[in-house]
């Protein structure tokens, strides 16, 4: 088999164009998806039974329905019931929704990781339990989350091809349209796997850096 070099320098610039729609709905989606994640893990560990009550039902839902169904779900049901939205919102509203229980659970996790001892120190200087989470609990619990928080990160990002059965104009949907061009899918799919595994390394090396980052601020502190 012989690798035609012209398909890459003639069609790349359109794998690139759905990188970068790629790029936009994990940003969004993801950090959006940390903010309710630290939100369900503060509440999977709060003294209300309510609260943990919901969060662990959240979880438990959405961690043990695949991905692709989520999608399917949102882009198939929700119009019978008048939510009508665009391919595009879909996709980062369901890859938030996924990424949330999944970040929820890796915080949780981080959160009770730290010895009681230092949430019982802050309550008893005075400190409320969102002031001590915010304050002691969550940046010793860095360590532990840098690792599994990278790793889903990735995971998720790669989640995102999911999207391209719904239209969405992503990475995948890209090499798609152009494989019905040039009926060339190895060549295709081969820079394809490049650009999510430049992603991919591009993600772990900036999670790496960042944590040692705060690693090193909280140890100088």
């Amino acid at each position: 088999m012989k690798f035609d070099f012209t398909i890459v320098f003639q069609y790349l610039p359109q794998l690139l164009w759905g990188l970068l729609v790629t790029l936009e709905i994990c940003v969004v989606a993801l950090c959006g998806a940390f903010v309710l994640g630290l939100a369900v893990a503060l509440m999977r560990t709060s003294s209300s039974v309510v609260l943990r009550a919901i969060a662990t039902v959240y979880v438990d839902i959405i961690r043990n329905i695949p991905f692709m169904v989520q999608v399917f779900m949102f882009f198939y049901i929700a119009p019978f019931f008048g939510v009508r939205l665009s391919a595009m919102t879909i996709g980062i509203v369901s890859l938030m929704i996924f990424g949330t229980a999944y970040y929820g659970e890796v915080m949780r996790a981080g959160i009770n990781a730290v010895a009681r001892s230092q949430y019982e120190s802050g309550l008893a200087a005075g400190l409320g339990h969102l002031e001590t989470m915010w304050r002691i609990v969550l940046p010793q619990s860095i360590p532990f989350l840098v690792p599994t928080m990278t790793n889903n990160t990735i995971s998720l990002v790669k989640e995102s091809a999911i999207l391209s059965t719904i239209t969405v104009p992503e990475l995948t949907a890209a090499a798609q349209r152009v494989t019905g061009i040039t009926f060339s899918p190895f060549e295709v799919f081969l820079m394809v796997a490049v650009l999510y595994w430049l992603v991919s390394f591009a993600i772990a090396n900036i999670a790496s850096t960042i944590g040692s980052l705060l690693l090193g601020t909280r140890i100088v502190r």
